[in-house]
């Protein structure tokens, strides 16, 4: 008898121990609601500061185990009324059911036995501000979310995105869904995400009244990044899709298959170090294998400071384009923003290099690469010549190198002849008369030399001298090599 009263009481204690912890927990979680919506709002502020949209709390009603949530985005009336209770017609309605922890019902009802402060399930609410993603879904909510919010303030949601068709007298976009995946630390410094979508298709008539039909297959995007001491987000992204098909008026395609682009940035004290890499495993148009491509560009030493201010001002430009509508104004602006922020840029002595910019086909494989290494010039001090054209003194090294076989480059040729309609044996001529005079101009202008059935040319540039292809420049001698084209290079100020 006394082990049973003993079991009654234990259970009993229990029990008021968890509907203790469950209300405290549920009081805990309505002061993370407030901080994340400043948070949400801090954000529109700060990335869409012309948008004039808010995230407000229309009401939570809290409960013991659980509580009820409606959170409207809607237009920034700057009301204080519609502060606290604004119109869910005037914007987009979320319903969140929030389980209280330590244990959250619904969270063991998945088998999830962690303790947490607590789980929610969010989606929109069929509003007449919403009725247009209803309609396209049939009736559903397009995004649905399950979150599960820890004591820290860590949140890792799963998101979904429901198939839907939206369709008007001009465009046609249909998607099969997404999922998400996001893991974001207390404060918001941290954030983890991994997508996937299998496919999405666009279609459109141009201004020639064609459809033009855009199909994308086997979406998936991850990325891990925090933010940095310059307060910009640092870390690794990568997106990845397994076709892209463009149509034309249903007069064949062009897939492309196997597109890979991954970035990285990454600091230290003083200065950025990163780099965009891209991949295409296969190129067809209209039925001819065009070969696969390449692409890395990476940067070290470029200097934090200099580049959080340049980002800044370019934001505050941005922002004045938008309002003035005057893009050939805003341009003039951002270049002469870019040149003045150069010598900052340069203070540390950056290296950029393509390592490589590559084409390949079942011929063989064209490869570019390039690395250059920056320094912030002196005081002019040399002739007027080499003054005009003072870019080529914030140059401390430069290497060049390109190849093309010429059989690879006639192969793309006659690809490329064929699409403008010329027959096999017109297209073999044609590519073959192209490529050959390709050769010849590029030697003919000492840019290239052609040995071993390949157009290649070395370019080597340091301490005022150059090299090209073998053969001794000076500066100036180099400057007229390219300036045969018609490039000239700019202006840069001098160091403040």
């Amino acid at each position: 008898m006394k082990k049973s009263l003993v079991a009654a009481a234990a259970i009993v204690m229990l029990g008021a121990a968890w509907t203790g912890a469950s209300w405290y927990t549920g009081k805990l979680a309505e002061q993370h609601v407030v901080k994340l919506t400043e948070s949400a709002n801090k954000e529109i502020k700060q990335r869409l500061p012309d948008a004039a949209i808010k995230l407000v709390v229309q009401d939570h009603q809290r409960g013991v185990f659980s509580s009820e949530a409606r959170f409207v985005l809607r237009t920034d009336a700057g009301s204080a009324d519609s502060e606290t209770s604004p119109n869910p017609d005037d914007g987009i309605t979320v319903t969140a059911t929030i389980s209280h922890g330590p244990f959250p019902l619904t969270q063991l009802k998945k088998f999830h036995f962690s303790p947490s402060m607590a789980s929610v399930h969010s989606m929109f609410a069929d509003t007449p501000a919403a009725k247009k993603l209803f309609e396209i879904t049939k009736g559903q909510s397009l995004l649905q979310a399950d979150s599960r919010i820890s004591y820290n303030g860590d949140t890792s949601s799963d998101i979904v995105i429901m198939p839907f068709d939206y369709q008007n007298d001009s465009l046609t976009i249909e998607s099969s869904g997404s999922t998400l995946r996001a893991d974001i630390s207390g404060n918001g410094s941290e954030v983890v995400l991994e997508g996937r979508s299998d496919t999405l298709g666009v279609s459109c008539k141009n201004k020639q009244d064609k459809l033009e039909q855009l199909t994308v297959k086997g979406i998936t995007l991850t990325g891990h990044n925090k933010s940095g001491k310059f307060d910009i987000r640092i870390g690794d992204n990568q997106l990845d899709i397994e076709q892209l098909i463009i149509n034309i008026d249903g007069h064949g395609a062009t897939t492309l298959s196997g597109f890979h682009l991954k970035s990285h940035l990454d600091e230290n004290e003083h200065h950025f170090n990163g780099g965009l890499g891209y991949t295409l495993d296969a190129l067809n148009i209209h039925g001819s294998d065009f070969g696969s491509g390449q692409l890395a560009v990476n940067f070290e030493k470029l200097d934090g400071m200099a580049v959080k201010q340049f980002i800044d001002v370019y934001n505050q430009k941005m922002l004045q384009q938008r309002k003035n509508s005057d893009f050939y104004a805003w341009k003039t602006e951002v270049n002469a923003l870019l040149a003045a922020k150069l010598p900052a840029f340069l203070q540390a002595n950056p290296t950029f290099s393509i390592a490589p910019l590559s084409w390949k086909n079942e011929k063989g494989e064209s490869t570019f690469t390039l690395s250059v290494a920056l320094t912030n010039p002196a005081p002019a001090t040399t002739p007027a010549r080499e003054r005009d054209t003072p870019l080529i003194q914030a140059v401390k090294n430069l290497d060049m190198q390109l190849t093309i076989p010429m059989a690879m480059a006639t192969e793309l040729t006659i690809h490329m002849a064929r699409l403008q309609g010329n027959s096999d044996e017109e297209s073999q001529k044609l590519a073959q008369q192209q490529v050959q005079g390709l050769a010849a101009l590029g030697q003919m202008f000492r840019l290239t030399t052609t040995k071993d059935e390949a157009i290649s040319s070395t370019v080597h540039y340091a301490d005022n001298s150059a090299e090209v292809n073998g053969q001794k420049l000076s500066v100036e001698e180099f400057i007229d090599l390219f300036s045969v084209f018609g490039t000239s290079l700019p202006a840069m100020p001098s160091a403040q």
